[in-house]
């Protein structure tokens, strides 16, 4: 009979290859992405006070299935590479990479005889702006997130700020979007495939959906505010 501690170990590693990476993984429970315990047991690491290598205890084994949605016992059970591939089709999957919404902010318009942007408290766009240059689908449905974490530096840096329009609640045209998966609020890069379906992505990621449904679109995002000093 196979050891428990390697199936939970084998079992780990398949997750991490979907996940793309330890940290991606790391995130996608909730840990900080950086944590080394998951790499420890990955790579059999034996601690400088342990007499053997790091194992993955059940209370661990328990918590990841819990988070990732798995069935009880899940991490203590062999699975086929077939089993193992079915994972990728559950919006789980959609998690496996940071990149949150920070906090919401209230837009205040003022008059369109102002040509410039204020940024204050919060921020301010004047009318000119809004229409000819977000081309929103009303000022009312505006809104501000500051980026905290960041899986598509490629596009956005963390600490930039997003214009997000909560008046579009559908693909539209390829861009990102903010999108609500099992409750929390996540940015992510949809575009068509044009082999049929769509792409979800991000730098380090990327799942293809024949459609959308499974997805909650809660906004687009039309603009960046670059947080770098000029």
């Amino acid at each position: 009979m196979a050891d428990v501690h390697e199936i939970r170990r084998k079992n780990l590693m398949d997750l991490i290859f979907i996940c793309k990476s330890v940290a991606n993984l790391n995130s996608a429970l909730g840990r900080k992405r950086y944590d080394g315990t998951l790499n420890q047991i990955k790579n059999k690491s034996k601690p400088p006070s342990a007499k053997a290598p790091r194992v993955m205890g059940a209370e661990v084994a328990r918590k990841i299935e819990m988070k990732l949605h798995l069935s009880p016992g899940w991490m203590d059970v062999i699975h086929d590479k077939h089993q193992t591939e079915q994972i990728k089709n559950t919006d789980k999957c959609l998690r496996c990479t940071a990149y949150k919404v920070a906090r919401h902010y209230l837009n205040n318009v003022i008059d369109s005889s102002l040509v410039s942007t204020v940024f204050d408290a919060g921020m301010k766009l004047n009318e000119y702006f809004i229409k000819t240059v977000l081309k929103a689908s009303s000022e009312e449905n505006l809104r501000f997130v500051v980026v905290e974490e960041n899986s598509l530096e490629s596009m956005i840096k963390v600490g930039d700020t997003l214009v997000l329009d909560f008046g579009i609640n559908a693909f539209t045209r390829d861009g990102v979007y903010l999108i609500e998966v099992n409750g929390e609020q996540l940015l992510r890069l949809i575009s068509i495939d044009y082999e049929g379906g769509y792409q979800i992505r991000t730098d380090d990621f990327s799942q293809h959906l024949s459609d959308l449904s499974k997805l909650r679109i809660l906004a687009r995002s039309l603009y960046v505010c670059s947080g770098k000093s000029l």
